[in-house]
């Protein structure tokens, strides 16, 4: 007669299944972060900063709170200075693109702190673009990254729907072991 599953064995299966299942979505979503966390372009105002889109879409303009940028570390206020303004050029045109205000958004990365100043739009790839400033003495740090909204929804559902599929075998392969373990205990009982 065979003796009945290990109570440890029925509850460590499903334990490895649900850890398993956590790493694959952490690595998943480690993976996609650099991607979704790129920038386009990052400087120091004042001055000029010459940059290329490839990708058409929307982009918004990050000015940054706290960071490291070229080996030399900077903070600044959560806003531009008084009379201050960022604006984006478009170097084949000179035209400025519209820069849209108003936006709430604000992204930390490790210990880098940043808060939106706008967003533009530009439907053309591999546009060359300047980002240009004025009433602005001190220097401050300005990046430019594609606006992955989407990306990031998307990258979120993902991770919880690998949680939860994961956490549904996890839960049906106890709720199998459990029952196979209890069957086999009651022949067991039976037969002696």
């Amino acid at each position: 007669m065979k003796r009945p599953l290990n109570l440890v064995i029925c509850l460590l299966i499903p334990f490895v299944i649900f850890v398993a299942g956590l790493v694959f979505g952490a690595v998943r979503v480690v993976k996609a972060l650099p991607e979704l966390t790129a920038e386009a372009a990052r400087g120091v105002m004042p001055g000029v900063i010459e940059f290329s889109i490839a990708e058409p879409g929307r982009y918004t303009v990050w000015l940054h709170t706290v960071t490291n940028f070229e080996g030399k570390a900077y903070e600044h206020e959560d806003r531009l200075p008084a009379g201050g303004e960022v604006l984006i050029y478009n170097k084949e045109s000179g035209s400025a693109l519209d820069l849209y205000q108003g936006l709430n958004a604000t992204k930390t990365i490790n210990r880098d702190s940043a808060v939106a100043i706008g967003a533009f739009e530009t439907a053309q790839p591999n546009q060359v673009l300047e980002i240009r400033s004025s009433g602005i003495s001190d220097p401050l740090v300005v990046s430019v990254a594609p606006g992955k909204m989407r990306d990031v929804f998307g990258l979120v559902m993902q991770a919880l729907g690998i949680l939860c599929i994961t956490l549904l075998v996890a839960i049906v392969t106890l709720i199998l072991l459990l029952h196979r373990r209890q069957k086999q205990l009651r022949e067991l009982s039976e037969v002696v």
